[in-house]
Order: structure tokens, then C-alpha cells, then sequence
């Protein structure tokens, strides 16, 4: 007892010791083993907190490991935003969130470099090609690409076209009006890229887009009496309708936003995340945090605790961070169902200017936020998402 007394007296007189400027502070174990990593617009003031007064659980526990501490002066938050980012991934904390590499996510990519692009999943985004995502896993992934190929009548086959076009008989889904029939030399090169630049943008989310656009050229293929265009075109609007019917929320079609939940139960944290394309979930993700990983979960939930600069130096803003970086894709607006008041504008600022020069409007509508996740659990439950 008497030496953890003067471990945490030595503590408490270097920290007040520090500036109070902007920086990146390294909490180290009696072994020397970097334990966690966190950043302040003001070392001293933060730093001092975690070795004075009660703290949560899972704080508590990081803080009676910690012997020794050092720190990285920066010149502006955004500057310590970065390094606490950079220093994560080279030291793995034991107590910081850690996210998994981005290399690992699948995307999707369409072949934009191919007479006749293909739609594929590829873990690699250094190749030629158009890449939407990341997404959560493959099973998405596949049923994303499977919904176009039926929708759009794209074929599924492995044959390499034009190469393969006029060889061998076509597939049954040929027979059953499920595929185009490029096999067949049925549709042009200029008909096939229509129907991927269909896809893009349904990718993207416009399904709106591609039903006018459609609805305009089925109108002008039955003025110019090319009617099997026409029936062609007609399908694919029909399929976009029932697929439209399937996926239902309670926004607009043209809502494209991420809804980011983040709860805590008896010291176990978790995150969720889904995103709406066109006013449809096409994507949900989870984060279980293990029983050392601080998120500060306890502390949104009862913001009247938090001290005044909890937001700004919060460890879930750099879980945030990490988590849109690797994206190809942010929407406007952000939803987070739960208290963000002390996340201040200067903070939302610096989150926007680290994932690769984009912004988004923080939007913290609790009744809003919370009726998009409770509308996805039912819809989930009953199978329609």
C-alpha cells in the first residue's frame, strides 16, 4: 500500500509538472510496456485527472498499472490527433481501442478498365478499378453483388467476354430472364455499360436516379419501336420497385446517413454502426470491446459527470477516426444517439480534417437516432433487412 502511495504521488508531481499545451501522453507499466496512449489539447489538465479523484472501472484499472508516464508536445490538436492515431498502431495499448487493419476489410469493385467491367469483391484497392465500401464482411458483400446481377440482369457467369460471346449454349439463367445474355451477343457493349453504370449508381445509393433514367430510355426505346429494350427496361424498374419494397426505414429515400450507437453494461462495452444508402440499411457493423479497452461509453451515458473537456479528449473520437478512414464514402450527417454537447465544433473540426479532407454534420437527435436503431432490430427480427 505504502509504495503504491508514492507510486501515485510521483505521478500526480509530474504531471503537474507538464505544459498546458497540446500533446500526446504515453502511459507506461512497471515493465516499461506502453499500456495506453491518449491525447489533450492541454497535457497537464488531463493527464493530472487520471491520478486524481475516481474514475470507471475500466480507467480505474489502467490507472493502477500505469508507473511511469511520457509526453509529446504538438504544436495544434489536430497535430496530436494524428500522432495519438499513428502511435496506437505502433504500440497496439493494451487499453486503447484497436480497430481491425483496414487491409482486411472487402470492398466492392466494379473493373471500369474492361470493355465489359465486371462487379467482384477484391481486398485490394492499389488495382485499376472503381472500389465502394469497406464493408463488415463478405456474406454483405455477396448479397449486395447478387441483388445488382438480379436486379440489372448483369451476368454471374465466369465467362470472359468479348471473348466468349457466340461460344456454347447460354446459362439457365439466360432461359429464365435472370441475365442479359451477353453470351448471346442479345445486348451491345453500349446496353452492358449502361446496365453497370446502373449498378454504380446503385451502389452509391441513387436508386431513384436509375429508375428516372431507366423510365426515360424504356420511353424512348418504345418510340423507336425497339420494344425488347423497352421489356428489358420495364423489368429492371419492376425489380427496383420490389427490391425498394423489402427495405424499409423511416427516412426518405433520399437519406444517406451512418447512425453510430456506443452502450455499456457491467464493464462491457460495444458499438454499432449501420449505414443507410438511399433510405435503405444496406450495412450494419458491431464492435465488442474487451473488458480493458476504454471507450468512455460510462461517461456518454451520463453526461452531467463528464468533466469539461471529456469530449474533446475523449477516446472514442479517435475510434471515429479510425473507423472512417479507410472509407471511400462519408455521408453528410453523423447520428449519434447519445450525448455529444461537449464534443466541441473545434473537435468535430479536427475529426473532419484527419479522414482524408472530408466533412460531415454532427447530428445528435436522441428520439430520431434512436427510432432508426429501434425500427432496425424489428425489421432485422422479422427478416426484411
Amino acid at each position: 500500500m505504502e509504495q503504491n502511495m508514492q507510486v501515485l504521488e510521483y505521478l500526480q508531481k509530474k504531471a503537474a509538472l507538464l505544459p498546458r499545451t497540446p500533446g500526446v501522453y504515453i502511459m507506461e507499466n512497471k515493465e516499461g510496456t506502453v499500456i495506453y496512449v491518449g491525447k489533450s489539447r492541454a497535457l497537464r489538465n488531463r493527464v493530472s485527472q487520471y491520478f486524481h479523484g475516481s474514475h470507471d472501472i475500466k480507467t480505474s484499472r489502467m490507472v493502477s498499472h500505469v508507473r511511469d508516464f511520457r509526453y509529446i508536445t504538438c504544436d495544434t490538436e489536430m497535430e496530436s490527433l494524428v500522432l495519438e492515431n499513428n502511435l496506437i498502431k505502433q504500440y497496439t495499448p493494451k487499453y486503447n481501442i484497436l480497430l481491425k487493419d483496414a487491409k482486411s476489410y472487402p470492398y466492392i469493385k466494379v473493373t471500369t478498365d474492361e470493355e465489359y467491367p465486371r462487379i467482384v469483391m477484391s481486398r485490394k484497392r492499389g488495382e485499376k478499378g472503381l472500389y465502394f465500401g469497406p464493408y463488415s464482411n463478405t456474406k454483405v458483400i455477396g448479397n449486395i453483388i447478387s441483388t445488382i446481377e438480379k436486379t440489372l440482369g448483369i451476368p454471374s457467369c465466369k465467362k470472359k467476354f468479348p471473348e466468349d460471346i457466340g461460344r456454347g449454349r447460354p446459362c439457365i439463367y439466360r432461359q429464365i430472364g435472370r441475365c442479359c445474355g451477353v453470351c448471346t451477343g442479345a445486348i451491345s457493349v453500349q446496353e452492358y455499360n449502361e446496365l453497370i453504370q446502373c449498378a454504380i449508381q446503385m451502389l452509391r445509393g441513387n436508386t431513384r436516379e436509375v429508375e428516372r433514367a431507366l423510365e426515360e430510355r424504356m420511353g424512348q426505346a418504345a418510340q423507336q419501336e425497339r420494344f425488347e429494350e423497352a421489356a428489358r427496361c420495364r423489368d429492371v424498374i419492376a425489380a427496383l420497385h420490389r427490391l425498394g419494397d423489402r427495405q424499409k426505414t423511416q427516412l426518405s429515400p433520399d437519406t444517406d446517413c451512418d447512425v453510430i450507437a456506443l452502450s455499456s453494461h457491467e464493464g462491457c462495452d460495444c458499438a454499432a454502426a449501420l449505414y443507410i444508402r438511399g433510405g435503405a440499411i444496406c450495412d450494419s457493423e458491431y464492435f465488442m470491446f474487451g473488458a480493458d479497452e476504454i471507450t468512455g461509453a460510462q461517461a456518454y451515458n451520463e453526461e452531467e459527470n463528464l468533466p469539461g473537456n471529456a469530449g474533446e479528449d475523449s477516446p472514442f473520437a479517435a475510434f471515429i477516426v479510425n473507423l472512417y478512414r479507410c472509407r471511400e464514402y462519408i455521408p453528410k450527417e453523423i447520428y449519434f444517439p447519445f450525448h455529444l454537447r461537449k464534443m466541441t465544433d473545434k473537435l468535430q473540426s479536427l475529426i473532419c480534417l484527419s479522414v482524408q479532407g472530408k466533412r460531415f454534420k454532427s447530428v445528435h437527435r436522441y428520439e430520431e437516432s434512436r427510432g432508426i436503431c429501434a425500427k432496425w432490430r424489428s425489421e432485422t427480427q422479422c427478416g426484411t433487412v
